[in-house]
This record gives C-alpha cells, structure tokens and sequence, in this order.
C-alpha cells in the first residue's frame, strides 16, 4: 500500500520503533539546532551593535554640540545591553538533552517571557530615549546657534505674555508631557515592532516548526 507523505513522517514522528523514526528525529533535532543559534547569532551581533553604537555616539555627541543627546544615549544604550545580557543566562538552563519538540517549547517559553519581562523595562527606556532626543536639541550648541533660544524667540512673536518655567515655555513643556506620556503608552508595541524586526524570521521559522511538530504527533 502506498503512503502518503504525511503519514510517513507522522508514523516517523509518532513511532519510535519505526524505519523512518530517526531520520525525522534528526531532521528536527538539526531545525531546533539552527533555529536556537540563528537567535543566539542575531541576538550577540545585536548587543554589540547597539554597544559600539553607544561608544561611537558619545564622542561624536560632544564633537556635533548635542551632549545632552549622547550622555544619556550612552547610558540608556547599554543599560539595555546589560539587561538583555543578564537574561539570556537563564537560556543556558534550558534541558538540551530532551527531545526537538520538548526543548523547541521551552526555548519558546524563554523567549515569550523574556519579551514580557523586556516591555516592562523598554515603556521607560523608551521615553527616556525620547527626553534625551528633546533635550539634545533643545540645548545644542552649534557655534552661535542655540535651538531652545530660538524656540523661545520664535514664540514670542506669537504671544507677548508667555509663560516661562524653569526657562522652558509652558507650550514646550506640555509638548514635552504628552510626548513622553505618548512614548509611555505605546512603549511595548514598539518594543514587539523592534521584536518583529529584528528577530521576524526566527519567531515566524519557531512558530512554523512547532506547528509542524504539533501536527505530526496528532
């Protein structure tokens, strides 16, 4: 009798006795290999992306007169560095020593937690990344050229009785209010859009596999 396909890879999947068994064991147990180090890949060349980043930047913040820009650049850079390098120990806990689908869902489970712990970090990184932005302009220094002065000046023109405090207009500070409030709310979906295109293909092949993994075992 002639089988299909897909009966012999469930039969190979399902069955540890049968002829095809290994072969599709090792075929998963080669696709839970690549898949975890194409993450671990990705995720390495990442922190030190984002690290060399933050040094190139924190010169070139002084040199272009927007330290107010780099220094905090600097620090809210590797913070996330470091964060992230800190979770990816519990990675190494994970059992490699049971089977493809087994470890495939543990690794999944990792990842998923790892993102939720992540969001809570990333809706405070986030708006500090956007104050940084704000107060790198505001007081860059390009020769003569001082932006905040020239916020101000331009202001005036339009209200003679503008309110100042801490020598930032009122208008400028509730700018400044609901952009950070803003960068706060929506702070995880941006963290899963940096997610999705960093690491898309690795979460869309882990999704896939697994699926497969689920299908041949019923």
């Amino acid at each position: 009798m002639k089988k299909s396909i897909e009966s012999i890879w469930k039969k190979g999947f399902i069955q540890q006795d049968a002829l095809i068994a290994p072969q599709i064991n090792d075929l998963y147990n080669q696709k839970s290999i690549h898949l975890v180090d194409k993450f671990q890949r990705t995720f390495k060349i990442n922190l030190i992306g984002l690290s060399l980043f933050s040094f190139f930047m924190l010169p070139l913040s002084f040199l272009v007169g927007i330290p107010f820009m780099g220094v905090p650049m600097f620090f809210i850079l590797n913070i996330a560095v470091v964060y992230s390098y800190l979770q990816a120990k519990d990675l190494n806990e994970i059992d490699k020593t049971t089977n493809s689908y087994n470890y495939l869902k543990s690794f999944d489970r990792w990842l998923k937690k790892r993102i939720e712990r992540s969001i809570r970090l990333y809706k405070y990184l986030y708006p500090a990344v956007f104050l940084s932005i704000f107060f790198g302009f505001w007081f860059c220094d390009f020769g003569d050229y001082h932006l905040g002065e020239q916020i101000i000046d331009l202001l005036n023109r339009f209200s003679n009785n503008m309110i100042l405090i801490g020598g930032f207009p009122l208008l400028v500070i509730g700018f400044v209010v609901i952009g950070t409030g803003t960068v706060y709310y929506f702070g995880e979906r941006l963290y899963r859009a940096d997610m999705r295109g960093i690491y898309g293909r690795v979460l869309d092949e882990l999704e896939l596999v697994i699926l497969e993994m689920e299908e041949l075992g019923t």
